[in-house]
């Protein structure tokens, strides 16, 4: 497919189209290294929001159920 036609159907410009790979292409061994030690920080911190997402959803259900929520 020519790359116009890959722009065009994207709403981007060639230029963007190009200098993406640049930006965003091979990483660094340095760069590699500190994204995976970020991922694997990361990990566990979602894994602790997800459950106080849930936690909180729970409750305010039952508080709607007991009658007690109040709307803000």
């Amino acid at each position: 497919m020519p790359t116009a036609e890959v722009c065009r159907r994207y709403s981007i410009s060639s230029a963007s189209f190009y200098k993406r790979p640049s930006k965003l292409g091979a990483l660094e061994v340095f760069d590699a290294r500190r994204l995976r030690t970020h991922e694997q920080e990361n990990s566990p911190l979602k894994k602790l929001l997800a459950e106080e997402m849930l936690e909180n959803v729970v409750l305010k259900d039952l508080e709607f159920k007991k009658g007690t929520y109040t709307l803000c």
